[in-house]
C-alpha cells in the first residue's frame, strides 16, 4: 500500500510542475508581466461535416481553422478583435452551401469563448468564460 501512495504523490508533483509549460503559451488569464493575456476560442464540432471557422466583426474576417466532425479544437483570438463589439463566429461546413453564425458577442483579454455546434444551428450554444 505504501508504494502506491508514494507513486501517486510523485505523479501529482510531476503533473503540477509540468502542467503550465505545455505548448509554450501561458494559459488564458496568466500573461507574463507586460504581455496581453491569451484569449481563446474552443470549438466543439458536433456537426456531421468538417467545418471551417471564422471570427468576424463587420466586414473584417479572420479564419480560425478547420475542426473535423466530432472533434474539439482551440484557437487564439487575433488581438485586433479583443474588446470590440459585435463579434460573431461563423461556421462553414465543408461541402455545403449553407453557413451559420453565432449571436453577436464581445470578448475581453483572457476570456475563453466556447461554441458547440450541431447539425441544426438552433441547437448550437455559445459560452464566454
Amino acid at each position: 500500500m505504501r508504494p502506491a501512495i508514494l507513486s501517486m504523490a510523485l505523479w501529482l508533483v510531476l503533473a503540477a510542475s509540468t502542467g503550465s509549460c505545455v505548448g509554450g503559451t501561458p494559459p488564458a488569464g496568466e500573461g507574463h508581466a507586460g504581455e496581453p493575456r491569451v484569449t481563446l476560442v474552443r470549438i466543439v464540432n458536433r456537426n456531421w461535416a468538417d467545418v471551417r471557422f471564422y471570427l468576424t466583426r463587420g466586414r473584417a474576417r479572420s479564419q480560425l481553422g478547420v475542426v473535423t466532425s466530432g472533434a474539439t479544437e482551440t484557437f487564439a483570438v487575433p488581438q485586433e478583435f479583443i474588446g470590440t463589439e459585435d463579434l460573431r463566429l461563423v461556421a462553414d461546413p465543408v461541402g455545403s452551401i449553407l453557413t451559420f453564425e453565432s449571436d453577436p458577442f464581445q470578448v475581453y483579454s483572457g476570456q475563453i469563448i466556447e461554441w458547440t455546434i450541431h447539425n441544426k444551428p438552433q441547437h448550437s450554444r455559445l459560452w464566454i468564460h
